[in-house]
């Protein structure tokens, strides 16, 4: 339940917000290591312009949602739950909960956190099913 590393990041020369990892970003979690690696573009948050003034695309969730970023893009294999035990991709549904709660342990406030949580359980579908 902790970043074993830093977010270091290099803008993207003639993009339009995005950004590159220059190196690994991971994070341990209760059962599960997620490691997004060297190399993963984001936007960080995805907020539409309207909404900005309530929810700014960078701040203390910068981390999660690089981490929802690349959960959304790539849906990796994680663990089943005991006692099976095999591995299976992660759903739509774990990726936003374990979003809301990186924001959470990053100290987010909770108003802002739960917000961003609802607009991705909402609107999410679009971007997973891309």
């Amino acid at each position: 339940m902790t970043f074993l590393s830093d977010i270091r990041v290099a803008r993207i020369a003639g993009s339009t917000g995005e950004w590159e990892l220059i190196d690994d970003l991971v994070y341990q979690g209760n059962r599960d290591r997620f490691t997004v690696p060297k190399g993963f573009r984001t936007d960080f948050a995805s907020v539409p312009r309207i909404f900005q003034a309530l929810i700014p695309k960078n701040g203390s969730h910068d981390a999660a949602a690089i981490v929802h970023d690349y959960l959304y893009r790539y849906k990796p294999l994680v663990p089943s739950p005991a006692p099976l035990r095999s591995m299976q991709r992660i759903s739509r549904r774990d990726a936003d909960r374990l979003f809301r709660r990186i924001m959470r342990e990053l100290g987010t406030n909770c108003i802002r956190y739960n917000l961003m949580y609802a607009a991705v359980r909402i609107m999410g579908w679009v971007e997973w099913n891309r």
